[in-house]
């Protein structure tokens, strides 16, 4: 493969592309002008874009379910033969 197809390949899929050695040595990335420019003047790839100035960026907080107070106490007052199925490891075996 050429460079030159390496390079019309890049361009036409605008994304990096990495070239590796089997030898072990330092791997090459290829990619478009525009995203080297980018990574140039600081710019992530990929990074969401910035809010604007008074815009707030929204708060996400995981909220953990815990069982109410009503579940609880009527577990609580359950024997473990209510609570789970018990069944005997024994079972006829002629039936």
């Amino acid at each position: 493969m050429s460079f030159q197809r390496i390079f019309e390949m890049v361009k036409r899929q605008g994304m990096p592309l990495v070239i590796t050695d089997g030898q072990g040595k330092d791997p090459l990335i290829v990619l478009p002008l525009d995203m080297y420019e980018a990574l140039a003047d600081g710019q992530a790839l990929g990074a969401p874009p910035s809010t604007q100035e008074g815009e707030k960026e929204p708060v996400i907080i995981p909220v953990k379910e815990k069982p109410s107070p009503a579940e609880s106490d009527l577990l609580a007052d359950l024997s473990i033969e209510e609570r789970f199925y018990i069944e005997s490891l024994e079972e006829d075996k002629n039936s």
